[in-house]
């Protein structure tokens, strides 16, 4: 039997099987629900408030988780987005280089050109004039592929159970969406692109061309086709000119992808004297060190919680989030996106909310939230409990749990311990003497604060005074290449010269893993 999902605040109604849960009818109707567990039912952020009737003929809302809400009769539900507002970084901290040289293929008249950052969270598009490489227009959106998970294995994992297909589409046609988005605003049309460059971590690179992603979530994770590609844009649904190319640039390895290999690129590392060490924190963590001479990377599992998952309150940077935390000495200061109502927690809060409580003395090195009675005074009333676990509250009904400090913990340090294998394989003894520029990229990077970053042991605290944003060094380095040939030549030779290193294969990781969960006294 079938029953109808009236999605009132969206206008639409979708006829489901019986049993079909709300996330399912959701995805059925063509919306793109968060669904950052990828619909297990562990996070219970995919809520919709669902519109009932009384007896009396009021009408009532309750709000349900919306994967574990099976349908059983006809309802009437409304969505609650938590990423109104959401902020998409486009911009990078790099200079646009000069010139405009794009590679040429036969039969094509180089005219616009597109590349695009094809990220875990988030799609970045820009448009560029062939001519003079100036930027025409630039858009971005939530990656839909969230609806399956909210981290890449959750989505491999969902590619094996449903099919790559169920990945590939949405992802494509958020692309070509953003190609009409982006004609529009510079006033041409997508038949005048000529040249698409993309750029996405691994797993983004299969589930975009429909490569099966099953090694990447076996041991030893080896990757597909490591080499750039050069393809037909209509193979993949993408508006553009008949015959544009889609070029998709190289991977580095297993988790460390196109995105890196862009970046490594559009911050110049094959200019560098003087090693510098570039971090990437996303869903995903990706860690460069090296120079012109020699180069390192590797990948870190570190990301869900810097994006609100896993994370009790957690959220995107968005509108509500409690971005930033300070202590005056008495209290916690609390920041929120759009000054409102907070809603929940983003990344840069929650690196504040651990430092900041540290500062404070309402947490222990070791990680551990402290009673009532041996915190401050003047903070007590921030001590409280969250189904029967210790939290500290910090604005309205939006806490960080003991949990919550657990999973900052467990990401933080993947990253440290892969920072310091990096360096104990370049030779780095003293990092502040030897080591450069210290590059943040992505839009964690950019809200990050480098003194929160450091006092957790995210980041070592010698290099503090090295660390600056670099914005969306993969968007600006995907740029790069669709404008130039020798840009593209020099991507990939870069990431065919970067040694990927495999952390899970290093024997000391374990032990510097564990070693880096505890906050620096």
């Amino acid at each position: 039997m079938n029953y109808t999902v009236t999605i009132e605040n969206k206008g639409i109604t979708v006829e489901v099987p019986e049993g079909t849960d709300l996330l399912t009818a959701q995805r059925m109707a063509d919306l793109n629900p968060d669904a950052p567990c990828g619909g297990t039912g562990k996070c219970k952020k995919c809520l919709v408030r669902l519109v009932e009737k009384s007896e009396d003929g009021s009408i009532e809302t309750r709000d349900v988780v919306a994967c574990t809400y099976p349908v059983r009769r006809d309802l009437t539900i409304r969505t609650i987005d938590r990423n109104a507002g959401a902020q998409i970084l486009m911009h990078s901290d790099q200079g646009q280089k000069e010139g405009s040289e794009p590679r040429v293929f036969p039969g094509l008249e180089n005219n616009l050109l597109a590349a695009f950052d094809i990220g875990t969270t988030t799609i970045a598009g820009f448009l560029i004039d062939a001519a003079d490489g100036k930027l025409l227009a630039e858009a971005g959106v939530l990656n839909p592929q969230a609806q399956f998970g909210g981290d890449v294995i959750s989505r491999c994992i969902y590619a094996q159970e449903h099919g790559s297909e169920s990945l590939s589409e949405p992802v494509r046609r958020a692309v070509s969406e953003l190609l009409v988005e982006l004609g529009r605003k510079a006033g041409s049309r997508p038949e005048q692109i000529s040249q698409i460059t993309i750029c996405g971590n691994t797993a983004m690179h299969h589930l975009f061309l429909g490569i099966p992603t099953d090694p990447l979530v076996k041991a030893p994770y080896p990757c597909g086709d490591r080499e750039s590609l050069d393809l037909k844009a209509a193979s993949y649904g993408l508006p553009a000119a008949p015959g544009a190319i889609l070029t998709v640039l190289p991977l580095i390895g297993s988790f460390v992808g196109a995105d890196t290999a862009a970046c490594i690129e559009s911050v110049e590392f094959d200019r560098q004297e003087k090693p510098i060490l570039m971090i990437d924190i996303g869903t995903n963590g990706e860690i460069v060190l090296g120079n012109k001479n020699r180069r390192f990377a590797c990948s870190t599992a570190a990301g869900p919680a810097f994006e609100g998952a896993n994370i009790h309150c957690g959220m995107r940077g968005a509108d509500g989030a409690v971005d930033h935390i300070d202590f005056d000495g008495t209290d916690l200061q609390i920041h929120v996106i759009g000054e409102g109502r907070a809603k929940g927690i983003c990344g840069s809060g929650l690196l504040d909310a651990a430092s900041v409580c540290l500062e404070a003395g309402l947490i222990r090195p070791d990680g551990r939230i402290l009673d009532e009675n041996s915190v401050p005074e003047s903070l007590r009333h921030r001590m409280c409990s969250e189904d029967g676990i210790r939290a500290v509250r910090l604005d309205g009904d939006v806490v960080l749990t003991q949990k919550d400090i657990r999973e900052l913990q467990l990401a933080k340090a993947a990253l440290a311990a892969g920072i310091t294998i990096l360096m104990k394989r370049y030779g780095i003894a003293d990092p502040d003497s030897e080591i450069g520029d210290v590059l943040i990229a992505g839009a964690f990077g950019t809200f990050l604060r480098p003194e929160s970053a450091c006092r957790i042991g995210l980041i070592p605290g010698e290099l503090y005074s090295h660390i600056r944003a670099v914005g969306n060094a993969a968007g600006k380095g995907a740029r790069d290449c669709v404008l130039s040939q020798k840009n593209y030549e020099r991507c990939v030779k870069l990431a065919g010269e970067t040694e990927f290193v495999e952390l899970a294969a290093e024997p000391d990781f374990q032990e510097l893993y564990v070693g880096h969960m505890y906050f620096p006294e």
